[in-house]
């Protein structure tokens, strides 16, 4: 099924807590994830985002736990994958602005946990999406992607901020990363794809 994406979009195993979105218009609002509700929320399910991908979505892996988004991925097969991942999608369009999401980011090779903006071909608009993705070719990465209709070639990878750092802390738990560093890890790509699109 290709369903037409949302607007921000989460895709994570134990994404975090509270997320916040500025609109255009200058509406916003704040998700405690106390429940998933419909009317804000589309999860995704029975379908993929191309043979590249190795799960398949699946409305299993969303869950709610006291307050925390829980996007899983687990080897429970699913039609023609091996795997089953979670992602959530907005139902309301959003535009520039601040977008604020805090998450616990797993790190294990072929793993991708992200968060993102898309519009695109699904809602009759050229392609344009900004991915935060939280990946682990070697060690642990922070990739930016700015696609556009025109060019899918922004991409840059960010390495985490010192290879002394561990990753787990104590708002973390075993093999994740401080809020702290998360955050500081983003503002340095912001800020690096600030200055290579302003040439």
């Amino acid at each position: 099924m290709n369903r037409p994406s949302g607007y921000v979009g989460l895709v994570a195993l134990a994404c975090g807590i509270p997320m916040g979105v500025a609109a255009q218009s200058g509406a916003s609002f704040f998700e405690p994830f106390e429940t998933l509700s419909d009317s804000r929320w589309f999860v995704s399910s029975g379908w993929a985002n191309g043979d590249h991908q190795s799960c398949l979505w699946h409305r299993d892996r969303v869950a709610i736990e006291e307050g925390i988004l829980r996007l899983s991925l687990t080897a429970d097969a699913k039609e023609d994958r091996d795997f089953s991942c979670g992602e959530i999608q907005s139902e309301e369009r959003f535009g520039y602005g601040t977008f604020e999401a805090r998450m616990k980011v797993p790190y294990a090779r072929g793993m991708n946990a992200n968060l993102f903006t898309f519009i695109g071909a699904p809602q009759d608009r050229p392609h344009n999406e900004i991915d935060f993705e939280f990946i682990a070719p070697q060690e642990p990465v922070l990739q930016t992607n700015f696609h556009t209709a025109r060019s899918s070639e922004n991409t840059a990878l960010h390495p985490a901020l010192s290879a002394t750092t561990p990753l787990s802390g104590s708002r973390t738990g075993s093999g994740g990363i401080s809020t702290a560093r998360l955050f500081a890890m983003c503002r340095a790509a912001i800020c690096r794809m600030s200055r290579k699109r302003s040439i």
